[in-house]
């Protein structure tokens, strides 16, 4: 309140979108390896409790965001989410369990003009290919522990943010944080 009041900040998001059901299982319900060994025993019992998570979480989200007119000046961006869970994927467990919905809502908010703020826990590297066809301007990635640089030159659409690990923020020294920065 103060930071928008009284400097004119912009709270972060309107909206929060959840990258898939996968987040969900993974965090609230089986933990990291009891949803490994379902997606190799069951995976189409998987599939169907995001699909679940989907329809009750994702699917209205995307309907809001395709109806709100945007260009809200009190939000810094449409949308905000974070990605966690994809740091336990291969690229064929991620393009099977999570990123079917992920697309869906990055390409909602990219048909209707919005923004997105993604914070990224753990790597993105190896995911890069699944976000370079995006209208430039259209997503930030807030990197967790990538080298932004090496980000920027494979995504030269994206916004980099952030890209000081968060160990370092906690832990560290205030010269070593500055250190690190430059």
């Amino acid at each position: 309140k103060v930071l928008k009041e009284e400097y004119g900040v912009p709270t972060l998001s309107k909206y929060a979108l959840m990258s898939s059901g996968h987040e969900n299982i993974v965090n609230k319900f089986r933990g990291i390896a009891g949803t490994g060994i379902d997606a190799r025993r069951n995976p189409s019992g998987m599939l169907k409790v995001i699909e679940m998570y989907a329809e009750k979480d994702i699917y209205p989200a995307i309907q809001t965001i395709r109806s709100d007119p945007g260009q809200d000046m009190n939000f810094a961006f449409d949308c905000q989410g974070g990605m966690l869970t994809h740091s336990i994927l291969s690229p064929s467990q991620f393009d099977k369990f999570y990123w079917p919905w992920m697309k869906q809502g990055l390409d909602a908010l990219a048909e209707t003009g919005k923004t997105m703020y993604l914070f990224i826990q753990s790597d993105i590297k190896r995911f890069i290919p699944h976000f370079k066809d995006y209208p430039k301007g259209m997503l930030c990635l807030h990197l967790e522990i990538d080298d932004p640089y090496e980000i920027r030159r494979e995504l030269p659409n994206v916004c980099i943010c952030g890209g000081i690990p968060i160990a370092l923020l906690g832990s560290g020294t205030k010269e070593q944080v500055i250190d690190y920065a430059k």
